[in-house]
């Protein structure tokens, strides 16, 4: 039986890899809410094609289940279990070990009883009717104008974990709240910001606009935030294989072989991030982010619960901070890349350096590790603008991604 027809008094089996469905479970959970009044969200549904599937009503968590000798689950009938009590019904069973499943009828309980095998450990446990599940939700109908993009799983890995960071958490200001995928200079383009931090990563997958195909092909679309991170988590620090990026006029998918995640998009108007992008100042500067980091971490320490700005001073090649009227600095080597502007003359002549807020400047390090050196321009009273070494200034690429961070004054 492959359709979600309400269970009959018969026992079906189901067998599936213990480690897979360990960690379907897991990636499942980072979508669960735990309802009181709607108990049937804290559920996970095996709708019987082979999958396990959780949802929040806003977003919706898909996994393939791996069965014996490595193949996928065949058809079976399908059920509802709580995804706590599942659970714990598998944890610290053997790794190499077969997990069952079998549905026993039980009088006065319509879905009667889900019976988890697990290395010895047998549990039954509370099913609730497999009607109960929302599988219909308006985002998750296909669209006739979604965009699709596919790239390495590597690849989103790296240009989401740029970006997250720089979501708000504010809910006063909700359109805040995730990433906004738009077409910028006509490719594919993820833009977050809190109000005191802005990242920008473009890539390398065009996105042309075309006229009359919905507002939301020329201003973008804004990714929650729980579905991002839910992405992030499921690709991992070694993220392999490829996935599809789906964009629709209300939705965002990603697909991969062994998950997917379709989320409702946020209803809202995300700023013209646009106008915050600083122009080339009159400083030019670049910094090892290793001792930068390093730096910065001493001075946080001075700073003490007070907290307080960082003054970085690209002449003196010092960093510095102050507790009360004790000030301390610190020297840090700072490389002059004014040479690689057009029209420098008067570059990193005339500004005393800036101040920051250590944890944003951090921040905007840590998105440059892998480069090694990560390049800042500024002027005075106007944001700063890091990026990596790459590519050219007077370039409006994005690909590597740049961050924008507001001074404050030290």
């Amino acid at each position: 039986m492959n359709d979600m027809t309400p269970m009959n008094t018969q026992y079906m089996s189901l067998y599936v890899e213990h480690a897979d469905l360990t960690a379907g479970v897991a990636f499942l959970m980072r979508t669960l809410e735990k309802h009181k009044h709607i108990p049937i969200l804290a559920n996970i549904l095996f709708p019987g094609d082979g999958t396990m599937q959780a949802t929040d009503l806003d977003q919706t968590a898909t996994w393939r289940l791996t069965g014996l000798g490595g193949g996928f689950v065949p058809e079976h009938q399908a059920f509802t279990v709580t995804a706590d009590s599942l659970q714990r019904a598998i944890k610290g069973a053997n790794k190499g070990c077969l997990v069952s499943f079998a549905i026993e009828a039980v009088d006065d309980e319509p879905a009667g009883r889900v019976v988890v095998s697990a290395d010895g450990m047998v549990s039954k446990l509370q099913a609730l009717p497999v009607c109960d599940f929302p599988v219909d939700m308006p985002y998750m109908k296909p669209s006739p104008t979604a965009v699709v993009f596919h790239m390495t799983a590597a690849r989103m890995a790296a240009w989401l974990g740029f970006i997250a960071p720089c979501i708000s958490t504010e809910e006063t200001r909700y359109y805040l709240n995730g990433v906004f995928l738009n077409s910028r200079r006509g490719v594919l383009s993820a833009v977050a910001t809190d109000g005191h931090k802005l990242g920008i990563m473009d890539t390398d997958h065009a996105w042309p606009v075309t006229e009359g195909r919905g507002p939301w092909n020329s201003d973008g679309i804004i990714w929650p935030k729980k579905a991002v991170n839910t992405v992030i988590s499921a690709l991992g620090k070694k993220a392999t294989g490829y996935v599809q990026l789906t964009i629709g006029p209300i939705f965002v998918k990603v697909e991969h072989e062994q998950w997917s995640v379709v989320s409702k998009h946020i209803d809202g108007t995300f700023p013209d991030y646009t106008r915050v992008i600083p122009s080339l100042g009159k400083g030019f500067a670049g910094v090892n982010v290793d001792d930068a980091q390093k730096a910065i971490t001493r001075l946080v320490g001075v700073l003490g619960k007070q907290g307080g700005a960082i003054h970085v001073d690209t002449r003196e090649n010092t960093v510095g901070a102050k507790n009360g009227n004790e000030p301390t600095t610190l020297a840090l080597t700072f490389t002059d890349v004014a040479e690689q502007v057009k029209d420098a003359d008067d570059c990193n002549t005339v500004l005393d350096g800036f101040g920051v807020n250590p944890a944003y400047l951090k921040d905007a390090l840590a998105a440059f590790s892998d480069c090694g050196v990560v390049h800042f321009t500024w002027d005075e009273g106007s944001p700063i603008r890091f990026q990596g070494v790459s590519w050219g200034w007077n370039a409006d690429c994005y690909i590597e991604g740049v961050r924008i961070v507001m001074p404050m004054r030290y």
